[in-house]
């Protein structure tokens, strides 16, 4: 019998693009077409569907079904979350705290630059207040679920695959946060743009320890104190 004979490796190569493209557009297509008709024509496309507990339910139904599909892809492959960064440990978790420190500064700093466009857009704030106060056991949920999503999608998978495929590090970190940033647009430019540093440090942080943990921690930790604040009245 015959020895078995390996995939050459641009078989390989192209099966993972094809994958890793295929799970992009499968998972951040539509929250990004959904972010982008909303940022061109707001008061055409903020329907109560989509800012009400139905939305709401819909962005966590559609979290849950992408983090399905990439464990569903790693199942496939032979390969286990930890593969693209899941380890749970305690070093993740005391480094989310000063993680958050750094985004919260770097978001500072970007608020302070655009202080001006970020008071125009004071509107379009109010209309994600209103999204975010339709239901609160709801939007507690998905404050947490939908972190989980982002870091799994655009931080693990994401930047694991790109890596792999042998991009380098400030394109694999740059190309993160940007797509994470874009599909934040619904929020208005100038705020997607604050959270620009927000992703950029998660980006460089899972880039240096290829661990999704405390990126999960920490952006769970961003989005419940907005949850909280909104709540309180804090934030409107």
């Amino acid at each position: 019998m015959a020895p078995h004979t390996p995939p050459p490796l641009s078989f390989v190569r192209r099966g993972l693009v094809f994958e890793t493209v295929t799970v992009c557009a499968v998972t951040l297509l539509p929250p990004l077409t959904v972010s982008t008709l909303m940022a061109s024509s707001p008061t055409m496309f903020r329907h109560a569907a989509l800012m009400g507990p139905a939305g709401v339910a819909l962005g966590i139904l559609q979290a849950l079904l992408g983090l399905l599909l990439v464990r569903y892809i790693l199942f496939v492959r032979g390969e286990t979350p930890a593969d693209i960064g899941f380890r749970p440990g305690l070093r993740p978790v005391l480094e989310s705290v000063p993680l958050v420190g750094v985004a919260y500064a770097g978001a500072l700093l970007t608020v302070l630059a655009l202080h001006g466009s970020v008071m125009a857009e004071a509107a379009t704030q109010r209309a994600r207040t209103a999204f975010m106060t339709s239901s609160a056991p709801l939007t507690f949920v998905y404050v947490i679920v939908g972190p989980l999503f982002e870091e799994t999608i655009v931080r693990a998978y994401l930047m694991t695959r790109l890596t792999t495929l042998g991009l380098s590090t400030p394109t694999v970190v740059l190309a993160s946060a940007v797509l994470q940033t874009a599909y934040h647009t619904y929020q208005g430019l100038a705020w997607a743009l604050v959270y620009l540093p927000i992703f950029l440090t998660f980006a460089v942080y899972f880039a240096w320890r290829r661990n999704a943990v405390a990126p999960v921690l920490s952006h769970v930790t961003v989005d419940l104190v907005a949850w909280a604040a909104i709540y309180s009245g804090l934030a409107r």
